[in-house]
């Protein structure tokens, strides 16, 4: 049995730029929730 990853990614800044880029990486990815602490992907 496989189970997801949930990796955890830490940026001082520009975390939305960043979650752009790994969505664009990855096949069926998408930022789920864009906030000014959090950005969920």
């Amino acid at each position: 049995m496989t189970s997801p990853i949930y990796p955890c990614l830490w940026f001082d800044n520009q975390a939305s730029e960043a979650a752009k880029f790994y969505c664009d990486l990855f096949p069926n990815s998408a930022i789920t929730s864009d906030q000014p602490m959090v950005v969920n992907f």
